[in-house]
């Protein structure tokens, strides 16, 4: 890890330990003890999903000048659990998925000097914990596969014509929504995939940039006039409201 971080730096790249997961009391030792070796040999933030060690970490001394992420597993639905979380040392908060660009909106404006990042790429279930009604499998013939993952509509063509512009594969992805998403005041992507092959995920980068570069350049048709006129039907098309009654 120091030789990551070390090189991480010298690119100019931040680097955050990924400790999301809930601990249980025999655990939180050994927990601290890690991420002050993190801080020690320069690591630039944590993420964190569990009230307690966040509360463990603002008494302690081991989260002390590391910039701490609330993980979309948290979750942080509104203002009041953003607030919440900002107690706790947190500055950056990652949105759960289920919520619409309307709602993320809404937060964003009441908390203007909080992070906040959204999926944009890669993440197929817009359930988290609690709301997911099915068991997580690998296979395609799993029951979330049959729940969760069939509320994605591709029926509108957005995915074919991403895919004329190098998208790796029909991936759900929100690079349609990446200028509404900077307009409600999300200005970091995150891009998911537990178990993603690392070589994919860089398609998946190569991608973004690509359909950054699309979109300003003058080849008008290419993605401003096209994708952008979509609907936001892949991550974001819904309000979270309307997508849980239906599911």
């Amino acid at each position: 890890m120091k030789r990551t971080v070390a090189e991480a730096k010298s690119l100019g790249v931040p680097v955050y330990l990924t400790v999301n997961s809930r601990y249980t009391g025999s655990q939180y030792p050994a927990i601290l003890r890690l991420i002050d070796r993190w801080r020690s040999i320069g690591g630039s933030g944590i993420i964190v999903r569990d009230i307690w060690l966040l509360y463990l970490l603002k008494k302690a001394s081991a989260g002390k000048k590391l910039k701490i992420t609330a993980s979309l597993l948290v979750p942080a639905f509104n203002h009041y659990a953003v607030e919440m979380l900002r107690e706790y040392g947190v500055s950056r908060v990652v949105f759960p998925r289920c919520l619409s660009i309307g709602e993320m909106k809404a937060v964003c404006s009441k908390d203007s000097d909080m992070e906040f990042e959204a999926m944009i790429m890669g993440d197929k279930c817009r359930m988290i914990d609690g709301f997911c009604r099915s068991i997580h499998a690998e296979s395609s013939l799993s029951c979330c596969n049959k729940t969760c993952f069939s509320q994605i509509d591709y029926s509108k063509g957005c995915v074919h014509l991403c895919m004329q512009y190098g998208a790796p594969q029909a991936d759900p992805c929100a690079v349609c929504s990446l200028p509404q998403l900077e307009s409600a005041g999300v200005f970091i992507g995150k891009t998911g995939g537990r178990g993603t092959p690392l070589i994919k995920r860089v398609e998946w980068l190569a991608f973004i940039k690509r359909s950054q570069e699309l979109s300003t350049s003058k080849k008008e048709g290419a993605l401003s006039k096209h994708l952008l006129s979509f609907l936001q039907l892949l991550l974001y098309g819904q309000s979270s409201a309307a997508f849980l009654a239906r599911s």
